[in-house]
């Protein structure tokens, strides 16, 4: 990837405990950096070439509870952000289910330079499952909260992603698991088969699943995903949006490779680029590092293909925008 793309900060640690993350006994209880502190730091990132900021933390939408933000903590960043940097596009990610600001589903509906992008890492969808990990929800909570994402956004993208093989998931558990996958048909999704941390309470829990069976789960998730993963980006084949060139594909110079906002860096995929229209040369040099405008061309449950179509997304909204209200 191109290395001023985009840039990752990061927001310490975490309070919600669960019986299987060792995070919290590792770092401690949350502690959150002061919106001016992030926006400075996001501001020296913009001026050295980062086009996106992406904001991680362990619970990302409990944000400045600590500092006495209340419930509208990340919203406040957010909005900061948006105000004070000429990042191009700002997109977080940990969101929790109990947490999460609805408000900030509606910025995410009217602004364009916040991705549309829900990542909610939900572990699992069975009430019982739920309640053994120690984690409130229910799969008709989630349901709802998914629902009205895209009730708000239809352009949305979901992501979460699903530990198998928990003490006391049993077969109804895990089909109770895949009817909601089925159900709600998230454009992302990872899957990860359950192991006992040593200083965790889910190490000593009984009913522990045998790891060729976690692992058999595992496979025929991802396999029920496929499909959906390949659906969902079918839906995209003729559209032309606005993608971050991140300069050579991985695997041949011969092919750029760049995201849109529904793609998260890293994890989701890619869109690889193989033309440009007017049947010109790919220009390496020229791309990587901007925003241009990309007709998706063909799409499979990985990455899809797409081709060069136009350069006037490279001007930066954010830039225009400072500079219209200094005019």
């Amino acid at each position: 990837m191109a290395g001023n793309s985009r840039r990752r900060f990061r927001r310490s640690t975490a309070s919600s405990i669960s019986i299987f993350c060792a995070i919290p006994v590792w770092r401690g209880r949350l502690r959150s950096r002061p919106v001016e502190s992030l926006v400075l730091e996001a501001r020296d990132l913009v001026e050295r070439g980062a086009r996106e900021l992406v904001l991680v933390a362990q619970d990302t939408t409990r944000y400045g509870e600590d500092l006495g933000y209340g419930r509208h903590g990340l919203l406040r960043l957010v909005e900061a952000l948006l105000a004070e940097t000429e990042a191009d596009w700002i997109r977080f990610l940990y969101a929790y289910p109990t947490t999460l600001d609805e408000s900030l589903l509606r910025l995410m509906a009217s602004e364009p330079r916040v991705a549309s992008y829900l990542d909610m890492p939900l572990q699992h969808s069975d009430r019982e499952v739920l309640r053994a990990m120690r984690r409130g929800g229910s799969a008709d909570r989630y349901r709802r909260i998914f629902e009205r994402a895209r009730e708000l956004d239809p352009e949305m993208s979901l992501r979460t992603t699903f530990i198998v093989g928990f003490p006391g998931e049993d077969e109804a558990a895990f089909e109770r698991l895949l009817e909601f996958v089925s159900e709600v048909r998230f454009d992302h999704l990872g899957a990860f088969v359950y192991s006992p941390e040593s200083d965790t309470p889910s190490a000593s829990l009984p009913d522990q699943v045998p790891r060729w069976i976690a692992e058999e789960r595992r496979a025929r998730l991802l396999d029920v995903q496929r499909h959906i993963a390949l659906e969902r980006r079918g839906r995209l084949v003729g559209r032309t949006l606005p993608m971050l060139i991140e300069g050579p594909c991985e695997e041949t110079e011969h092919l750029l490779q760049a995201r849109h906002q529904g793609l998260a860096p890293e994890v989701d995929g890619r869109v690889l680029i193989n033309d440009v229209a007017g049947d010109g040369p790919l220009p390496f040099a020229l791309a990587t590092g901007r925003i241009v405008d990309v007709e998706i061309t063909d799409a499979f449950a990985d990455d899809s293909v797409g081709r060069i179509v136009g350069f006037d997304a490279a001007r930066s909204t954010a830039g225009l925008a400072t500079r219209e209200a200094g005019a």
